[in-house]
């Protein structure tokens, strides 16, 4: 990696700090300047652009030419839709296009050993990430541990038994959610691979991401960690040979789980959570009906989407203006002018023709992440599809116009094709990949860049 790159892998850990603690920040540190810490990896952004073309390592593949015209088109169709405002248009911009390009910069300038030390990251955040949300789940809806951002007379979102959905580090309990579904693709990844991380700080990490997801009162937590958990399922079909090592990794969070099972709050977060399946309809309350229910919500709000293509004006309504930040400049209240699921969103605003070809593109992007992660996994390599479990839905139907939602599949994605890389003179490769690939590594470098 040529010495002029280590400016931007500085900022891409920026970036990364900036992700996990902005929900910190916004709720206790700063909380009077909540709306422009919204903004505050925005500058990071730019500034990894401009390095970036400076070294002359910028992306100019077909998926980095297609959002750029899709951003053209978008601007100028909201300059003249209904609401015609210039910064409801440019907030709509950033949270379609801004970021997106970064995940091949990330892919260029990160080794395979920045991917793991993000992980390892990862592992450690996890403990404070836990105690945290234990204390939320245990303290009053109104405590100051669980002040919404900005602060203010607002409540997190209730679970159940009067009991909030603890948000950890973050301003929702969606951040967390996304947390927790990176974290356990890296988990995995220890768990399959004994090379990777300490067995103790391992296990404090895995008896961590149990306790977050039994106090969390969330589906979309559960369903997101079964998503990626679900890898480990193809990662066996795709090598035999790697059934003993997954057959540890669920020995060991099964052991764990039972360990768990005797702290009284996790019992309680258990009850609270079967709870509040009784009250939603959903009597079961298991990984793989999580898991289900997560693919349901997923289909229908696409299907939701696609329902509007015959109704939505032919320009739609303006980019932004469906995204909370849109609607308070429009209104003076957050809310959701137009929709709050992703695909109806980005149709109605952008209209039936551009909203769709930038969907597709998202889409593009999620199933070329899904490949290259099956290739990996043919040769013994099981980071990069766990971590494209952890990001891949959230480019299909995450929700970009929530800066963390955006944040976590940008990142995410782009770990995932770092991950891809062969491992650099003096890294020693994956113990799997040692085991399962004796014809060496699959080198995706150049179909990882070519869109």
């Amino acid at each position: 990696m040529p010495p002029s790159n280590e400016s931007i892998r500085r900022l891409i850990w920026l970036y990364f700090w900036l992700l996990i603690f902005e929900g910190v920040l916004r709720k206790w540190v700063v909380p009077s300047l909540s709306s422009v810490l919204l903004l505050a990896r925005d500058p990071v952004v730019i500034a990894i652009y401009f390095l970036a073309l400076r070294q002359g390592i910028f992306p100019l593949n077909r998926a980095v030419a297609a959002l750029a015209l899709l951003c053209v088109g978008a601007f100028t169709t909201g300059l003249f839709a209904a609401h015609g405002s210039l910064m409801v248009t440019l907030y709509g911009l950033r949270a379609n296009f801004l970021h997106l390009p970064l995940i091949f910069i990330m892919a260029e300038v990160l080794t395979r050993a920045d991917v793991e030390r993000v992980g390892k990251a990862m592992l450690v955040l996890a403990i404070p990430m836990a105690v945290l949300m234990v204390l939320q789940f245990r303290a009053a809806p109104d405590a100051l541990l669980n002040t919404v951002a900005g602060g203010g007379d607002a409540e997190q979102l209730h679970g159940a038994m009067g009991k909030i959905r603890p948000p950890g580090f973050f301003s929702f309990i969606t951040g967390a959610a996304q947390f927790l579904a990176l974290l356990s693709a890296f988990v995995f990844y220890g768990l399959v691979n004994r090379r990777f991380i300490s067995p103790l700080l391992l296990s404090a990490a895995a008896f961590a991401l149990v306790l977050s997801l039994a106090v969390s009162t969330s589906r979309l937590a559960v369903g997101s960690v079964a998503f990626v958990a679900a890898g480990l399922v193809v990662i066996c079909g795709m090598d035999r040979r790697l059934i003993p090592h997954v057959g540890r990794a669920v020995a060991v969070i099964a052991a764990l789980i039972l360990v768990a099972s005797a702290l009284s709050y996790f019992r309680e977060g258990v009850e609270v959570f079967a709870m509040r399946a009784n009250e939603t309809g959903d009597s079961d309350m298991s990984v793989g009906a999580a898991g289900q229910g997560l693919a349901m919500r997923w289909f229908s709000d696409i299907s939701g989407g696609l329902d509007l293509l015959a109704g939505t004006p032919l320009l739609g309504w303006g980019i932004g203006l469906g995204t909370n930040v849109g609607a308070q400049f429009t209104t003076g209240t957050l809310g959701f002018l137009l929709a709050e699921s992703e695909w109806s969103r980005v149709i109605l605003e952008t209209g039936p023709i551009l909203g769709l070809a930038y969907l597709a593109v998202r889409v593009a992007i999620a199933g070329w992440m899904f490949f290259l992660g099956l290739r990996g996994a043919q040769v013994g390599q099981p980071l990069p599809l766990l971590l494209s479990g952890a990001s891949g839905l959230l480019w299909i139907n995450g929700q970009f116009g929530q800066p963390t939602t955006l944040g976590f599949a940008v990142f995410g994605a782009g770990l995932a094709l770092a991950a891809l890389r062969l491992p650099e003179a003096g890294e020693e490769p994956d113990e799997i990949a040692a085991e399962a690939s004796p014809t060496g590594f699959f080198t995706p470098s150049a179909g990882r860049m070519e869109w």
